[in-house]
């Protein structure tokens, strides 16, 4: 059993990305990870052992995720949530449900929205509202990373109901419809709220570099589809110890 381990993964690149370091290593110590990382390979690395034999591992499990079709909702079936309500008969999860005789629909009031989480990060090309006859005349559609920060990647406005087939650019994993205006007294109300994309990867870059507070940090770059846009993120790979000077 290592004291020190670490978790790395890598794509068809040669370069492979620390996704986890565990420094508490102990005997028959069980550990469940939870993330989501788009890889080839899973490697557990053991920096240091705990005994003057070699390390061992009973068993471990990566859970595969195959990639959606193009033709593919990627919002079927995911969690949702709405700023209201209409009534218990009109949940949010109507609207991605795949039927198009449930809906979800809000309270009368202005403005209303509702959050399809994809559970992933995806490279998404279009969207489809199904509007039943409370429709929005003015919307805005919305992408986050995580759920609290919002960007405007596109904006509708429209004078009847109906379906709005859009194609769209956006990167992220969080989808929201962001209603400012209803379109009739009531609410507003989506029989189907659909979305299409592809997944996304990351690839490591080779740079990292260490802060002042003795933190390494190594930067990865996010690739979309074949569109193959940019976005960074950083991520803490490893906490130095404290130097001499330092302490």
């Amino acid at each position: 059993m290592p004291t020190r381990y670490e978790i790395r993964v890598v794509n068809r690149w040669a370069t492979w990305a620390t996704v986890y370091i565990n420094s508490a290593g102990r005997w028959r110590h069980r550990r469940r990870l939870r993330s989501t990382i788009c890889a080839r390979c899973v490697m557990m690395r053991g920096i240091s052992r705990a005994t003057p034999w070699g390390s061992r591992c009973g068993n471990s499990k990566s859970t595969v995720n195959t990639p959606p079709s193009p033709g593919t909702n990627i919002a079927l079936g995911k969690p949702t949530t709405a700023s209201s309500v209409e009534g218990s008969a009109h949940p949010s999860s109507n609207a991605v449900d795949g039927q198009k005789s449930t809906r979800w629909s809000s309270a009368f009031a202005d403005p209303q929205w509702i959050t399809v989480d994809l559970g992933g990060t995806f490279d998404i090309s279009r969207v489809v509202l199904n509007w039943e006859a409370a429709y929005a005349s003015g919307y805005a559609l919305q992408i986050s990373n995580d759920g609290v920060t919002w960007n405007t990647f596109r904006t509708v406005s429209k004078s009847s109901n109906g379906v709005d087939d859009l194609g769209v650019s956006a990167v992220g994993r969080y989808v929201r419809m962001f209603a400012f205006t209803r379109g009739t007294p009531w609410g507003v109300s989506l029989w189907e709220f659909e979305v299409y994309g592809s997944t996304c990867e990351f690839r490591p870059e080779s740079r990292s570099h260490c802060d002042g507070n003795g933190v390494v940090h190594r930067k990865f770059e996010l690739h979309a589809g074949q569109s193959d846009r940019r976005q960074s993120a950083n991520e803490v790979v490893e906490r130095l110890p404290p130097t001499a000077s330092q302490s």
